[in-house]
């Protein structure tokens, strides 16, 4: 016949056992996570400038006149600017939406001509470029844009 303990429980040794195990394991994941958030800000970030280029050739497109996406570097964040009359520059009464960047992302730089990105009334990009981002500790984003097309292409440093 077996003998039932009277305190069935833990001991403070196996107590504290199990409380080392579980911080080393913590301490081990948590660099990791920080490493994964950093990783999809970036990632979400140039989604976001990506969605925005073909949103603006798509209005382009259907409000026949020009769209110009404005990269601003020193400010962090870039517009995308209704050109009514088709004329390449920001006029009194053309709207303007300014999009910044979340935080912990940069605008690095830009190779379009002026930082701006110009679709035509029937959605051509007039020029073609990449936009850079960077970030804390992560791979940096490339947003490619072909002229003509428009086609956009997002891609960190070691894709193809």
């Amino acid at each position: 016949m077996r003998r039932r303990r009277k305190n069935a429980g833990f001991t403070l040794t196996e107590l504290m056992v199990g409380v080392t195990l579980t911080g080393i394991v913590l301490a081990a994941t948590v660099p990791n996570l920080r490493s994964y958030r950093e990783s999809q800000r970036m990632s979400a970030a140039g989604d976001q400038i990506a969605s925005s280029i073909r949103d603006a050739q798509a209005r382009a497109r259907s409000q026949n006149h020009g769209i110009i996406v404005e990269y601003r570097t020193l400010s962090n964040e870039f517009a995308v600017i209704d050109d009514v009359n088709n004329n390449g520059a920001v006029d009194v009464g053309e709207q303007v939406t300014v999009s910044p960047l979340p935080p912990g992302v940069t605008l690095a730089s830009t190779t379009l001509t002026g930082d701006q990105l110009m679709f035509n009334g029937r959605g051509r990009s007039t020029n073609s470029g990449s936009i850079v981002l960077s970030g804390n500790d992560v791979s940096n984003r490339e947003i490619s844009i072909a002229a003509g097309t428009g086609h956009v292409k997002v891609k960190t440093p070691d894709s193809p």
